[in-house]
């Protein structure tokens, strides 16, 4: 018997505020973290590990798990959540597996989370198959990296995401004018309108704030952060246009989104930045 897995149900990087905690969650899923920066412990079931920077944690169906992460700076993760349709019949019993380990610098995990970011969901047969060598990985380690073509958008709308994912990298809450956007796209306002429009199928305004929801929404789903305060960092005027915004974007209100992750669902996918980070993980 073969291994089988399905494509990713979710895959994304997040950065959660300092002193924050996740769950407790119901896992109905499989998922891989690995913790790129920041301590934490990871609760699964009666039992407690640290997971210090650099740690792996594999999270499998039918626990209830829980995070707490630093206490003295913000932690950044990437995740993927994802169904094993199919066990080699050799294998141990997953719940039998080491549920953390140590990541190393080109192993099968770094290479994996890289290359999964980069397909950015154009090839679900390739992130299979990705996903299957990292959970091969975790009991045997063997696969090596490779490199992973971009998808390119027009360089105006490249230059103007990736100087719109800084500038909310460094000051989330900070305002962000059509103007500031041509002028990193080097061109002018109408013609950058014309071209996010056609190739992401938005305006720049409203290009903006699914950005920032993007970056709020893994805050809101995998922690406890009150909403006021996701609402103040992340630009918006207040809860009630967050929640309103929110809920136009993703189907829910923030409130439901965390519940039903906490439930062990799979929260809203983003809306804007699907691409992999420009900042290197």
């Amino acid at each position: 018997m073969d291994l089988l897995v399905a494509p990713p149900k979710a895959l994304a990087v997040v950065t959660l505020p300092t002193g924050s905690t996740f769950g407790p969650r119901r896992m109905t899923d499989w998922e891989i973290l690995w913790i790129l920066e920041g301590d934490g412990e990871f609760h699964s079931d009666d039992r407690v590990w640290p997971v210090p920077e650099g740690s792996l944690i594999l999270c499998v169906p039918g626990v209830t798990d829980y995070f707490v992460w630093d206490k003295t700076r913000p932690t950044r993760s990437v995740y993927v959540h994802f169904d094993v349709l199919q066990f080699p019949s050799s294998w141990p019993a997953w719940k039998e597996w080491p549920p953390v380990r140590p990541a190393r610098e080109g192993d099968a995990f770094t290479f994996g989370f890289r290359h999964l970011l980069g397909l950015e969901g154009r090839d679900p047969l390739a992130a299979q198959f990705t996903i299957s060598m990292m959970l091969a990985a975790w009991l045997d380690e063997g696969a090596g990296p490779r490199d992973v073509p971009p998808l390119v958008l027009p360089p105006p709308v490249e230059r103007a995401l990736a100087w719109l994912r800084q500038a909310l990298e460094q000051d989330s809450s900070q305002t962000i004018r059509l103007g500031d956007l041509a002028s990193a796209g080097c061109v002018t306002p109408g013609y950058l309108c014309r071209l996010f429009g056609a190739h992401l199928g938005h305006t720049p305004a409203q290009a903006v704030t699914l950005a920032r929801l993007d970056r709020t929404l893994p805050v809101v789903a995998r922690s406890d952060v009150p909403f006021e305060r996701i609402a103040q960092d992340g630009g918006f005027a207040g809860p009630s246009h967050f929640s309103r915004a929110f809920r136009a974007a993703y189907g829910m209100s923030p409130r439901e989104c965390r519940q039903s992750v906490q439930n062990g669902h799979l929260g809203p996918e983003p809306k804007l930045l699907r691409r992999a980070p420009t900042i290197p993980i």
